[in-house]
């Protein structure tokens, strides 16, 4: 092949290719129209079940294949009308609110999260979209309010809110009106404000009487029957007691009648209730006041004359007044730029702040050293003699250079450095003193008391009043330990009396002869 022919078997390839793709194009445009041609002819893909079962899994009857597994779908055979269809069921089950949800502020849930048992949310699968068969609306149910009866008596104007105060609190009720507290306990009106802060008769606080327990009533003794006849007079009524109640006691109070309270505080009638449950006038609280304390009045102190202000006073920006004032304030008093005709018993004159004067300019020193680099790394700085401090600091000349003469080796002129600070000495550790031991004590016993005495060591002991026995108490590790009892008193001897001493009878005794020897 020579390359002249190169360029005709290029462009029989670019139509080989051409041609193939227009052959494709043609095949793609056939099977579509035959697939519409299907449909129109009633052979459109449907569910072949009653149940739906395409649509219970969440698919879709489709007749193309490859567009459902390019679409990354799966496709399942057998749930639609003919063997051409399949169903094309999502990888992934979508569940999107419509406007109707949208408008019932509702999300999009499973039947399951959606909890209607109690009658506060309702589901409702139609107002959403989706694949996902289990997907619905949940949305709050709104409870109408209850709209009140109308009253035959029509307010004419709006009353205010009813508030409840601490003190009302504090008496365990709550602020009503007083048509509401009837029957039901005692109402006091100067507990409780409206919210703008006004008392008015329908706004009180309503107290519940809570009586103290009273003890058992003792029955009286039944009179004899009489044989007379009855008298005319009436019977008088029983009168009943006042009983305290613990709003009362709260108040530092006792439940009396109003004459008793006259004299010692205040009579409140809401606050006590008689032993029968009702409320009268000869029943209430008597709280206790204090006398208020008067304070005495002082004589009113005259005014002070003032000192009129001149120029001179007003120039240093000052006022005319009495000489303590303007010590007590810590400026300047003068009484010279002050009128005299004005004085207060001569004591009058003009009191002003006293400027700080302004330090004079400090003139700037005439350089006569220049730096030297060995002199800022020892930490130093190039002056002259007199303005290096030799306390605090170490001179060293031939370092720095003296401008005026132009050499190092001038003695006016050198490094002036701090002295090095020396490092502090680091104290003796002192090692920490052992605490003393406690001295061992003798344990006290039973058998020392017993003897009446007490246990120790036998120093402590007095051996001319005491007896010290070593054995009577514990030693707990001690060895002169014993018990310091008291010596027994002797007590004196009585002398025995002579007993009467009675002559015994003495009998004769019988003599008996010796016998006689013979010499």
């Amino acid at each position: 092949q020579t390359p002249k022919n190169k360029p005709n078997t290029e462009r029989e390839t670019e139509n080989k290719n051409y041609f193939k793709h227009i052959t494709m194009k043609l095949f793609v445009w056939i099977v579509a129209v035959a697939a519409s041609a299907s449909i129109s002819n009633g052979q459109a893909c449907e569910d072949t079940t009653t149940n739906s079962q395409c649509a219970a899994s969440g698919g879709t009857c489709s007749l193309s294949q490859d567009e459902c597994l390019g679409m990354g779908d799966e496709w399942v055979t057998g749930l639609c009308g003919s063997d051409d269809c399949g169903c094309c069921i999502p990888s992934q089950a979508t569940c999107n609110p419509t406007n109707e949800c949208v408008a019932r502020n509702g999300t999009c849930n499973p039947n399951d999260q959606c909890d209607t048992t109690t009658g506060m949310f309702n589901w409702d699968r139609d107002f959403c979209e989706g694949t996902d068969p289990n997907c619905g609306c949940c949305w709050r149910v709104e409870t109408p309010k209850p709209t009140p009866a109308p009253s035959q008596k029509p307010t004419p104007h709006p009353v205010s809110v009813c508030t409840d105060t601490e003190q009302c609190v504090a008496q365990n009720g709550t602020c009503t009106s007083k048509e509401k507290c009837e029957g039901f306990g005692n109402w006091v009106q100067d507990l409780c404000v409206k919210p703008d802060g006004t008392v008015s008769d329908d706004c009180g606080c309503c107290i519940r009487f809570t009586p103290r327990p009273t003890g058992k009533p003792t029955r009286n003794p039944t009179p004899k029957p009489t044989t007379a006849k009855p008298t005319s007079n009436p019977t008088p009524k029983p009168t009943y007691g006042c009983n305290d109640t613990d709003q009362c006691v709260a108040q530092n109070g006792t439940c009396t009648s109003r004459e008793r309270c006259a004299n010692i505080g205040k009579w409140v009638q809401d606050l006590c209730m008689k032993a029968d449950g009702t409320v009268g006038e000869d029943c209430g609280c008597c709280i206790k006041t204090r006398r208020p304390t008067l304070t005495p009045t002082r004589n009113p102190t005259p005014k002070p004359t003032t000192c009129s202000l001149t120029k001179m006073c007003f120039a240093q920006n000052g006022t005319c007044t009495q000489q303590d004032r303007c010590i007590l304030k810590g400026y300047t008093w003068s009484p010279k730029l002050c009128s005299t005709s004005d004085t207060v018993s001569g004591n009058c004159g003009c009191c002003f702040k006293t400027r700080a004067p302004t330090p004079a300019p400090t003139p700037k020193p005439t350089e006569m050293c220049s730096a030297s680099r060995i002199c800022d790394l020892i930490g130093g700085k190039c002056v002259g003699v007199d303005e290096c401090d030799l306390r605090t600091h170490m001179w060293h000349d031939r370092v720095c250079k003296d401008i005026k003469q132009n050499r190092r080796t001038s003695k006016k002129c050198g490094c002036c450095r701090p002295r090095p600070t020396r490092r502090p000495t680091k104290s003796p550790t002192t090692r920490p003193t052992k605490s003393p031991t406690p001295k061992k004590q003798c344990r006290q016993t039973r058998t020392c008391e017993r003897f009446g005495g007490k246990c120790g060591s036998k120093e402590d002991c007095n051996t001319k009043m005491n007896w010290w026995v070593p054995r009577l108490c514990s030693q707990n590790g001690m060895k002169n330990c014993g018990c310091c009892r008291p010596k027994p008193t002797r007590r004196p001897t009585p002398k025995p009396t002579p007993k009467p001493t009675t002559p015994k009878p003495t009998t004769p005794k019988p003599t008996t002869p010796k016998p006689t020897t013979p010499k």
